[in-house]
């Protein structure tokens, strides 16, 4: 009895840590392998933009496509199985759409629309009718309370607003405004005075080392997604030109001064006689998930930027 118990509780440990495994090996997929992209295009006559992202050797891929006068194309394909293509959709609806539009349901259609039709026209007589039997005694009891009404407010006008009375209400409505000066005055002391402490609260702030350190290690955790996120390669080709030949001067003047940005990847060639803009590009590139993973990390648990954290919220505000 005792070894039986025993094969089936390692059984169970070998299906927990084989499932472990599993688990931990997905995680290490993605985490570890880079999400790639891809993406190209041209302008000329016309233009086309086609980007890619895949994962894990075409496990999944993922595409876009957008060309002149065509409709935007997406799609999704795991395993080379294309999951979601938004054109299909398209092509689906309208075939239904066609099947539907048979001639006996056009006929069958029109005829119900002409007998409601017809029966709405009954109605609405017949609505006018009572609306007109309802106004008419509408009006002879609205003329009647009007009359009486009229009667009671200039008894009433008479009895109320004297001039005694008048004189009052101007008089604690000037009192009103005068209180209501003073308290507009004190509220704007009040918040000139908040501001001013929030202000050199947070220049004090600013000024502790502390602070410092928590933006150096938000810097470098930025530069770091920067790296990942830009593509390893790129290229671009630029045919520009302008009728005023000054002008085209300008433009490669400002691409020399960027050199250092683009380092040669942006390549143009210049036309002084005539307006042209064609070109094309191309970039390629990864994304590695556990960089982002790390920086969520370093910024939860790092001791200056918790301390920024806490110090920005002021206590008691």
């Amino acid at each position: 009895m005792l070894t039986v118990v025993l094969t089936i509780l390692k059984w169970i440990g070998i299906t927990i840590l084989m499932l472990l495994g599993i688990l931990i090996f997905i995680l290490c997929l993605i985490l570890f392998v880079p999400i790639r992209y891809k993406a190209d295009g041209f302008y000329k006559d016309s233009y086309q933009i086609r980007a890619r992202v895949t994962w894990l050797f075409h496990f999944i891929s993922f595409s876009l496509e957008y060309e002149k006068e065509q409709p935007f194309r997406m799609k999704l394909r795991i395993l080379g199985i294309s999951i979601f293509d938004n054109l299909k959709k398209k092509d689906k609806k309208s075939k239904k759409t066609n099947r539907n539009t048979s001639p006996e349901i056009v006929a069958a259609s029109k005829e119900e629309q002409n007998s409601s039709e017809a029966v709405k026209e009954i109605t609405k007589a017949e609505k006018t009718t009572i609306q007109g039997q309802d106004t008419v005694e509408l009006k002879d009891i609205s003329i009647s309370e009007t009359t009486v009404d009229e009667d009671m407010g200039v008894n009433r006008e008479v009895d109320e607003f004297t001039f005694i009375q008048k004189v009052k209400l101007a008089f604690s409505k000037a009192i009103g405004i005068f209180r209501n000066i003073k308290y507009t005055i004190r509220r704007i002391c009040d918040t000139i005075k908040e501001l001013k402490d929030n202000i050199t609260y947070y220049i004090e702030l600013l000024k502790k080392d502390s602070t410092k350190a928590a933006f150096v290690a938000c810097k470098k955790q930025l530069l770091r997604i920067f790296k990942n996120l830009r593509p390893q390669k790129f290229q671009v080709n630029l045919y520009v030109g302008m009728d005023d030949p000054a002008t085209m001067g300008d433009i490669l003047g400002v691409w020399g001064m960027l050199y250092p940005i683009h380092q040669g990847y942006i390549d143009l060639c210049p036309n002084f006689e005539q307006a042209v803009l064609e070109g094309d590009f191309y970039c390629k590139g990864r994304i590695t998930v556990y960089i982002y993973i790390w920086t969520i990390l370093i910024v939860l648990f790092d001791k200056d930027i918790r301390r920024l954290r806490k110090c920005l919220v002021r206590k008691g505000k």
